[in-house]
This record gives structure tokens, C-alpha cells and sequence, in this order.
């Protein structure tokens, strides 16, 4: 008999998440310089955004968000990349990325 039994982990995150969208600035580590980018999702713990920017796995980013009607305008975060994906979207970015907040923000 063959049989093909999928085994999927029980949800992982700590709080839930909340869809929402918004226009994101991103600065890299203590860089000067922020980007664009785009929120997705959010949760007390992180959050997942697209840009084009090129970030390493556990790269420290900063966050503010520039507009959301789900976040007050100019809210910071500060965190850390937990995982990434290459999208290639020319509306979002070429990178989509989860980030785990860290303290202080």
C-alpha cells in the first residue's frame, strides 16, 4: 500500500499575524540610507515586507512606516531578518523577508 501522509508542524508563531499593507522605509544595519518597501503583514512579534534591497539572513534592518491604515505614520522598529525569498516583483520588490523584532525598537 502506498501512501503519501503529509506531516505539517502546528503553527510556530508566537503572536498572531495581521494582514495589512503599507509603504515602508527600510535602512540596513546603521546605514544613512533608507529604501522603499512595502508591508504585507505584521504581528507584536515582526513583520513581512518586500523591497529591493539585498539583506542577509539575520542583518539588523531599521523600519518606519511612511503610510499604513493599520500602523500610525513615522512608528519605528527595529529587527532582524529571519527569512528571505527572491519574488522579483516589479510592484513590491525583488526581495520579500520576514523580520523578528528586537528591543529596544
Amino acid at each position: 500500500m502506498n501512501a503519501y501522509v503529509e506531516f505539517r508542524p502546528e503553527e510556530q508563531r508566537k503572536f498572531p499575524r495581521k494582514n495589512a499593507t503599507g509603504i515602508i522605509t527600510l535602512t540596513p544595519g546603521n546605514g544613512a540610507r533608507g529604501y522603499a518597501g512595502k508591508m504585507f503583514n505584521f504581528s507584536e512579534g515582526g513583520m513581512g515586507l518586500a523591497t529591493d534591497v539585498p539583506l542577509n539572513i539575520m542583518s539588523q534592518v531599521h523600519i518606519e512606516v511612511a503610510q499604513s491604515s493599520d500602523l500610525p505614520r513615522s512608528k519605528r522598529f527595529k529587527g532582524r531578518v529571519v527569512w528571505s525569498r527572491n519574488i522579483h516583483d516589479l510592484d513590491s520588490g525583488i526581495y520579500r523577508y520576514g523580520i523578528k523584532f528586537v528591543q529596544p525598537a
